[in-house]
């Protein structure tokens, strides 16, 4: 990838025109389209759009009581005058009616409606048999009797003859039997209790102090734009009413002047912080970079981010959550950091395209990352959340693609300009070596373990009103309001929703029998509704049903005569109640609720909208009952609780939950993403790691200091999450590069991090100056986050690296592994668990009534046991045992050994149960197996061996041998030292046998310097002739023997050492390919498939002398250098590549000796070291034939008397397989761009070979290379008969 880049920079460069025009089409196609994006400000997309909030969704959009607001006047200090209050309310209501009404304003409430009034009881008696219950027709036969009729009309007889006679004239008429009166008193059920009466129709509070006023805005809640002109409007009004009314308080609330309230104060809170942020970033860059283009080259990255983001988004859905474009703004901090480190870096660099190949990588896996990080947000159930994460990750890739394709034509190399002092201080500040500083890391470390409790203490606010921003006279209205209405209880309304009013009302009806219920069991105090108007379809069918089956022609005929027989005994006329008689022969129809009058009737109760009928309930209820009583209703799709406290809990719920989903996904996807990048996991984890502890700090310190996670913050931990992201990714680069290649990227990388952090916690700590609470919440928690980004970056990350891959390479050893941690973690507890065992076996041995010497051999036994099996469960250690002479260690002897390792004792142990030790300081007093080798009778070797020579006989006498390692230690390198002389005075004193054992391959399995790294490898013993105790072969005396037999043993290992010096020995394979791990998944995997594809190099080791001068020209990463050096310490070899990277990382590996080094040159122009071998292997063909001519010559020049040159190439003339080899090599070279070539391939022919052997006065040996390519491997030698 970074090759692309780099090849795309040289292309445009040489056709600028191309690169201007390129840009400019960009700019303007996104330009078109992102100007055509629909901005949404729906507050709604906040809510869950899963299927069971959808409902609860359509419902908060379109329910009008939502958005009233109310206007409240009264007098001062409680004094109120009716009658100037509703002097004032008129003039209130029609100033502005005047000015906003259908434009702003839907309606105003401010008295009752007389006419409405008037009209119900048309209502009720146009549809009273809708209205039936069976209940009432059970009333309807108690009042048809004879004897009631008569009792009525009596009663109607006085009420006619009274004062209120004329007003009851036309009830009485139409109704003489008071059918209907039951359903009229049901009106009263739209009231909860008489919190209000009216004076004058107009509505006043229950004390009489305060007249209300209903205003129904145009546009809901959310549309806060829109609204604010109403608020600015009403408040006008309100204080011209004060004015002209000096002891009148005039005060108003409602849900869209909070929102109001909340936007501008969001507005001017980002005003106020993003200016003074601005302004610090501005000076900030200016003072450190010294160049007017420097702010513009920062922040025109970012401004492609966002048009790139917007003009996708038009193509993918259309529109966009504006809130979700506000809050994706904070990405910007990011993609700000993408520039920065271009620009930071450039300072480190000779040319455009060493930076481009530095920092493409790093800022390519660190925005993958990233973006994979805000992608995660898409699979959230909020349309908001959906949309900020789309806005986010787009903007970021669109960042991206500027900082490495146009951004590096604005830069260039100044790694020759001195710079200014504000720059060189930074610079410093982060060359110090913070991981080094054990204070600082020391309090890292205890605020982590400290923080892994408090994080326990932070909680989640699921109150979303309390990150609402309330300003003094708001929040007084409120608490007035509460004053006058609420008390205890709280209003809750329960809505009944469904696709029509068929739809709607069956459910309406169930939920009000449900409610009736509850109040009964005092769950609720009180509830109102419409249920006895809005009724069910079917109901009404048979309601109809009914009534026109009662009313039988029979039974009216008779009710007709009754009631004109009873009204004649007082006088009335004779078709006084024709009218009754008139509506009862009408026929009657389902209610029509289009009708105007149930339109108005019915108005605060329902409300239609989108094939959405909404049908309204109130509850009265305590705060405590909600528990209870709201998780009845969550089963039921088609109700929904409008509490704005429990809503907006519930939301949040939702979210805290998506949040976890975010955090597992993003990890998830960054977890991968680096491990395919690094293609090791133990980098991943290193760069994991830190992100992890800095999460555990920020939410700790969140702990300590009583901060509360909320909807606003946790979204910002994923940006936090995603800057922590780069930060580790940028780090690891730094470390790798310089373990890779010796490249020091590090300091400029944390000079990035920094400008970055820096401009971060100055664009988002600003916010602490912010009066929104949302706002401040945002401000403190991204403080606390950057700072623990970069401090855990700056010492966690080079402290691991270190420690497990810099340190050990430093001192010649492999890095650490996973899978090596694995293998030596599982060995060693198998071990303790085994010295375990022993420990348990040694105490209840104490308690049995056996003789000791029969427990201490029954321990030994047991000793020996563990130890093999022990052996034997290394599985990926290859075992081998030679006995020549079929030693079987029944006579005791002392048994002499090369240490090289801590597992050399367990394979002395493993050879024979009948054996004892003598042992060093810490083998005596180790905690695990200290005990249990002092009960076996073992040795101390610091007591000196006089004190223990009677002991030792009488352990001898009981047939056991004794084990020493002469040299006292275990080698750091393998070779032997030199022997102490204990061993042999025993045997002189003791008059035992010594057998000489050879250990070969243990250090490099558990080597000294490394303990706690079991690797792959050989373990070879072999047991040598037993040397009698009167044999004079080795000297007489035990000095003497000593010397003799140390030389003796020198030489067997060294011939075991050649012997074993071969390619089949696995160890030199593992040690080649640990020597290019954490360099790259690509060196390391080339690195293994190559060297198992040429057979661990066997052939070329055969051909190249064991001892002697040895040219790599071509080496490449070096692998085969390594392998001969491996196979032979007396080769001096030097490897030659003109490809710089390749060379740098050769020269890095840990396997590096004095006797092998590696030089970046042109080979045609190096001056050739003389040499036993040259080895031109695969690289011929990528210089023309005149060149390769001109090189062989030389190498045949500089090559000794018997020396070898030789060449592995493809054969041209070998056309049916050439064709393999040739297209390998096109991939190798330009698709995959993996090997270096500035020419043409040009594959020479076996006859060129010969004709330039001829030439150089060479004898040439040619030998097939591959079954399946024309590979060919020519030897030339002197003063050698040609083979054909």
């Amino acid at each position: 990838m970074t090759k692309f880049f780099v090849g795309l920079y040289n292309y445009f460069e040489r056709h600028k025109v191309l690169f201007y025009l390129s840009l400019s089409v960009c700019i303007l196609f996104m330009a078109l389209f992102a100007a055509q994006v629909r901005f949404e400000e729906n507050v709604t997309s906040f809510f869950p759009d899963t299927k069971d909030s959808q409902n609860a969704i359509n419902v908060f959009e379109n329910l009008k009581i939502k958005d009233k607001i109310m206007i409240m006047l009264s007098g001062k200090d409680g004094v109120a005058d009716a009658d100037s209050l509703i002097e004032a309310a008129e003039t209130i209501k029609q100033d502005l009616q005047q000015q906003a009404e259908g434009t702003l304003i839907k309606e105003i409430f401010s008295k009752a409606d007389e006419n409405l009034i008037n009209s119900v009881g048309d209502f009720v008696y146009d549809n009273l048999p809708l209205f039936l219950s069976d209940e009432a027709y059970q009333r309807l036969d108690t009042l048809l009797t004879a004897g009631n009729i008569a009792a009525l009309m009596q009663k109607n007889y006085s009420n006619l003859i009274s004062p209120a006679g004329f007003a009851l004239k036309n009830y009485i008429m139409r109704d003489p039997l008071g059918l209907g009166s039951q359903t009229l008193k049901h009106l009263q059920d739209f009231q909860l209790e008489a919190n209000y009466e009216l004076i004058n129709e107009h509505i006043f509070s229950r004390d009489g102090s305060t007249l209300l006023m209903f205003i129904t805005p145009v546009f809901n809640t959310g549309s806060t734009g829109k609204n604010d002109k109403l608020i600015r409007l009403i408040e006008n009004e309100l204080q011209k009413a004060e004015k002209e009314h000096p002891q009148l308080v005039a005060e108003y609330f409602g849900g869209p002047s909070v929102g109001v309230y909340n936007a501008r104060q969001i507005k001017k809170d980002t005003l106020v912080t993003s200016s003074i942020a601005l302004i610090i970033i501005i000076v900030f860059i200016s003072l450190v970079f010294k160049h007017k283009k420097s702010i513009p080259l920062i922040i025109t990255p970012v401004l492609f981010g966002a048009l790139f983001a917007l003009c996708l988004i038009y193509f993918i859905k259309g529109g966009i959550s504006a809130i979700a474009v506000g809050a994706g703004s904070a990405v910007m901090g990011i993609a700000l950091s993408y520039s920065i480190h271009m620009l930071a870096h450039q300072n480190h660099v000779s040319s455009v395209q060493q930076l481009i190949k530095e920092i493409a990588y790093p800022l390519t896996v660190g925005s993958f990352t990233t973006i994979g990080a805000f992608f995660s947000l898409l699979f959230t159930c909020s349309n908001l959340l959906r949309d900020f994460g789309l806005f986010a990750s787009l903007a970021l890739i669109g960042t991206t693609l500027f900082c490495l394709v146009y951004l590096p034509h604005f830069l260039k190399g100044q790694a020759h300009v001195k710079q200014g002092a504000v720059l060189r201080f930074i610079e410093k500040l982060n060359a110090y070596p913070y991981e080094k500083n054990k204070g600082l890391v020391g309090g890292i470390l205890v605020l982590t373990i400290i923080c892994l409790f408090t994080s326990q203490n932070v909680r989640f606010n699921e109150d979303m009103m309390s990150l609402n921003y309330e300003p003094a006279h708001l929040k007084q209205s409120e608490n007035k309001l509460a004053e006058l209405f609420d008390k205890k209880e709280k209003t809750v309304l329960f809505v009944s929703t469904g696709k029509d009013m068929g739809d709607a009302t069956g459910q309406y009806a169930e939920t009000n029998r449900l409610l009736a219920q509850l109040k009964e069991k005092g769950k609720i105090k009180d509830y109102a509704s419409a249920g006895q108007f809005l009724i069910p379809e079917e109901v009404q069918e048979a309601r109809l049903k009914q009534w026109h089956n009662y009313w039988t022609p029979e039974k009216k005929a008779r009710l007709r005569e009754t009631i004109r027989t009873e009204a004649a005994r007082y006088h009335f006329r004779e078709h006084a109640f024709e009218p009754f008689f008139q509506w009862l022969d009408r026929p009657f129809q389902p209610l029509d609720y289009q009708n105007e009058i149930t339109t108005r009737l019915l108005n605060e109760w329902q409300t239609s909208a989108d094939s959405l009928t909404m049908l309204i309930t109130q509850v009265r209820m305590n705060e405590t009952d909600k528990e209870a009583v709201y998780p009845l209703f969550q089963p039921k799709e088609k109700v929904v609780i409008f509490d704005r406290g429990y809503f907006a809990s519930q939301w949040v719920s939702a979210v805290n939950q998506d949040f976890y989903l975010i955090l597992y996904i993003s990890s998830f996807l960054i977890f991968f993403a680096l491990w395919i990048s690094y293609g090791r996991i133990e980098l991943t984890l290193m760069s994991f790691l830190p992100m992890l502890v800095s999460w555990i700090i920020i939410v700790g310190l969140m702990g300590m200091l009583g901060i509360e996670f909320n909807i606003i913050n946790i979204i910002l931990s994923t940006f936090i999450f995603g800057i922590g992201d780069d930060f580790s990714i940028f780090i690891m680069d730094g470390l790798q590069n310089k373990y890779r290649t010796g490249r020091q990227l590090l300091n400029s990388h944390k000079t990035a991090i920094f400008f970055s952090a820096f401009t971060t916690v100055i664009g988002m700590g600003t916010l602490v100056f912010a009066r929104h609470p949302a706002l401040q919440s945002i401000s403190l928690i991204s403080i606390l986050g950057m700072i623990a980004v970069v401090l855990v970056a700056y010492t966690l990350q080079p402290i691991l690296f270190r420690f497990f891959i810099t340190a050990p390479a430093s001192k010649g050893l492999p890095p650490y592994t996973l899978t090596g941690l694995a293998r030596t973690g599982g060995l060693f507890l198998l071990f303790f668990i085994g010295c375990l065992f022993l420990r348990l076996l040694i105490a209840v041995m104490t308690l049995l009534p056996i003789r000791k010497a029969y427990k201490k051999q029954v321990l030994c036994q047991l000793i020996h046991v563990t130890c093999k099996s022990l052996i034997h469960i290394a599985t990926f250690v290859h075992k081998e045992r030679i006995n020549r002479t079929g030693e079987t260690f029944k006579k005791p002897a002392i048994l002499i050994a090369n240490h090289q390792s801590f597992i050399d004792i367990l394979v002395l142990l493993a050879l024979t149960p009948k054996l004892v030790m003598v042992t060093n300081h810490w083998v005596w007093h180790s905690p695990f197996f200290g005990a249990i080798i002092r009960y076996a009778d073992f040795y101390y070797v610091g007591d000196g061996y006089e004190l223990y020579v009677e002991r030792m006989r009488q352990k001898v006498k009981e047939g056991y041998s004794i084990a020493i390692f002469p040299e006292g230690t275990r080698t750091y390198d393998g070779r032997m030292k030199r022997f102490h002389k204990g061993a042999f005075y025993l045997s002189e004193k003791l008059q035992l046998d010594i057998i000489p054992v050879i250990l070969y391959g243990n250090c490099k399995i558990i080597a000294k310097a490394q303990p706690f790294n079991v690797r792959k490898g050989i373990m070879l013993t072999e047991i040598l002739p037993r040397i009698p105790a009167n044999d004079a072969t080795y000297g007489t005396t035990y000095q003497e023997r000593t010397k003799n037999i140390s030389a003796r043993m020198k030489k067997e290992y060294a011939r075991i050492c050649r012997e074993q010096s071969t390619t089949d020995n696995p160890v030199f394979y593992e040690n080649l390919v640990q020597n290019y791990i954490y360099k790259g998944p690509v060196e390391e995997w080339y690195i293994r498939i190559k060297v198992k594809m040429e057979d661990n190099y066997r052939l070329f080791n055969q051909l190249v002398p064991v001892k002697g001068q040895i040219t790599d020209i071509g080496c490449g990463f070096g692998p085969l250098c390594y392998m001969l050096s491996q196979l032979s310490e007396e080769r001096e070899i030097t490897g030659i590549d003109y490809d710089e990277d390749k060379i740098a990382v050769a020269q890095q590996g840990w396997l590096r000796t004095p006797h092998l080094q590696f030089v970046y040159a042109n080979a045609l122009e190096y001056p050739l070291p003389e040499s036993d071998a040259f080895i031109l292997n695969d690289i011929l063909h990528y210089m023309n034939y005149e060149h390769q001519r001109t090189l062989l010559l030389r190498c045949m020049e500089q090559l000794r008397p018997e020396g070898k040159l030789i060449v592995r190439d493809g054969n041209a003339a070998n056309t049916r397989k050439h064709r393999l080899t040739r297209f390998t090599e096109l991939l190798s070279t330009g698709i995959f761009s993996f090997n270096k070539t500035t020419e043409q391939l040009c594959f020479t022919s076996e006859a060129q070979i010969r004709s330039i052997a001829q030439e150089g006065g060479m004898q040439l040996e040619i030998l097939p290379n591959d079954r399946y390519t024309s590979n060919t491997i020519y030897i030339f030698q002197k003063n050698k008969p040609e083979h054909e």
